[in-house]
Parts: C-alpha cells; structure tokens; sequence
C-alpha cells in the first residue's frame, strides 16, 4: 500500500511539473546551442523504490543449500535506494556514460530453520550481509540520430563489487553437540568486471519530453564461472527549466553468478551460486546542458 501511494505522489509531481514549464522554455534553454535537443552533458540524482529477490548460495559444503535472502533470513525485499547516472557526448554521434548505485542491505534474524551442510540447528542469531555495488561505464554511437530519434549500440562494463556473508551464533548445534556454539561465518566476496553489450533509444515526443530507453546484457560460461546480467530501462523525462529536468522510470536488473572459486580474471574467486533480481520506480532529477 505504502509502495503505491509513494509511486502515485511521484507520478503526480513529475506530470505537474512538466505542465508547469513556459512554452518557450526549451527555446531560451536550448542544450548547447544545437538544433537537436540532445544533451552534450548531463548528471542525475534520484531515487529508486525497489524490490528485491535473492538466492544465493555460498561455498563448496553449501553448494547444495539455496538460501532466499529475504524469506530466510531477513533482508529488507523494499527499500529505497540512491543511483547517480552522468552521460557525457563528445560528438554528434558519439557519448559516454557512467553509473553508480549501491543495493547494499543488512539483516539480524533468528533462524528458525537448520542448515544442516554446516551442522546449525534452528535457534542461532543469524546476521546478514549483503553489498552489491555497481559501477557502469561505456560508449555508445549512434547509427541514426536526427532531431526526434536518436538509436544507438554500444560497449561497456558493469562491475560488480560483491559481498555475502552469514554469521550465526548463539544457542542451537555444533558439531551434534546440543547448546552454545562458536559463531560460524559463511562467506564470499568478489568484484567481477562484466563486459555488456547496449543497445539505446531516445525519443524527442516533444521539445521537452523524451522517452528514454536502454537495455544491456552479458552471459558467458567459461573455466568454471558462468555469469548472466540482463539490465532494462525505461524512463520519460521532461525539462522543467534552461538546465534542469525530471524523470520518472523504471528499471530492471538480473544477475546470475556460479563460479568454482577460480582464481580467472571473470571468476574472480567466488565460489558458489547468486541469482538477483531487481525492479524498481524512480523518481530523479536531471541537470544538463
């Protein structure tokens, strides 16, 4: 409920404010003097209220314990989150982005189930974490641009910075001996430089609304790591003054990883099983020129 009326005030203030601009405000703020209206540089700041789904699954004696980071443990699976985007075009048909978001989450929560591959009895605290940073950065041409669309394929990385840990002590079993135990920790982390493949599309609907577009994926299955990431977004942006604009969207993200614990340069060492999902509506702003 909470989630809903959040998306509808967000909505509200993005299409009032759209409204509320003068006719001729893109006229007197025309981005970098050109006939196109096509930002040369931009910066956005927003926020993102997201859902989340995590199983994940950590280390060789846990290969076969699945764990859903929310249901069994605790995570939030809906929260707020902060993202900043800036893009940058050097050329008509050449630019440059860069992201950042931080999808990092913390949980305490008695178990009430065993893990029997590491010998826990239902009973132990429980404390959780879970950090997914992610850094995006690429280049992208675009193959048709004129004054109303502009379509684009590009390269890129997205970095993954990858912490999971589980840390459970207090009354439960250990080593089949019943009462208090020493804390065990599972746990893995890793930063894996995925290289993606984009594709964008820029809508002009007006001189100042725009449909906004992207979608990037990567999949690879080699020397024992195989990774997956699929990343969409769509946004409807408006300019609200000579350099500043809003923008409502969406954006979804799925992240597969299994490695063996290699050492490789996409392995990373990471060794064990994540499936990720994330979906959310975002509510930023944008200044540009």
């Amino acid at each position: 409920m909470k989630r809903t009326v959040g998306i509808c005030i967000m909505a509200l203030f993005f299409f009032l404010a759209c409204r509320a601009v003068p006719a001729d405000a893109y006229e007197r703020g025309r981005p970098w003097l050109s006939d196109q209206p096509w930002e040369k540089c931009s910066l956005t700041l927003g926020f993102f209220l997201t859902n989340f789904t995590s199983d994940v699954s950590l280390g060789a004696a846990g290969g076969g314990l699945v764990l859903n980071l929310e249901d069994a443990l605790g995570l939030d699976s809906t929260t707020a989150q902060f993202r900043l985007d800036a893009e940058y075009r050097a050329w008509r048909r050449h630019h440059f982005y860069f992201s950042y978001y931080d999808l990092s989450r913390n949980a305490d929560k008695t178990l009430d189930f065993d893990i029997p591959e590491e010998d826990i009895k239902a009973g132990g605290l429980a404390e959780t974490k879970f950090d997914l940073k992610i850094y995006k950065a690429g280049y992208f041409f675009s193959f048709w641009n004129d004054d109303r669309v502009d379509l684009g394929v590009g390269l890129g990385f997205h970095i993954l910075d990858v912490t999971a840990k589980l840390r459970v002590s207090g009354e439960g079993s250990a080593g089949g001996e019943e009462g208090s135990f020493d804390e065990q920790i599972l746990a893995e982390s890793t930063t894996l430089p995925l290289p993606v493949l984009g594709l964008r599309g820029n809508i002009a609907i007006t001189k100042r609304v725009f449909l906004k577009q992207s979608f990037d994926v990567f999949y690879i299955d080699l020397s024992g790591f195989e990774g997956l990431l699929m990343d969409a977004n769509i946004a409807l942006e408006g300019h609200v003054c000579r350099f500043f604009g809003l923008g409502m969207g969406f954006n979804f993200l799925h992240i597969q990883i299994d490695g063996d614990g290699g050492d490789d340069f996409l392995g990373g060492g990471w060794n064990g099983k994540l499936d990720f999902d994330y979906s959310g509506v975002a509510l930023y702003g944008k200044f540009f020129f």
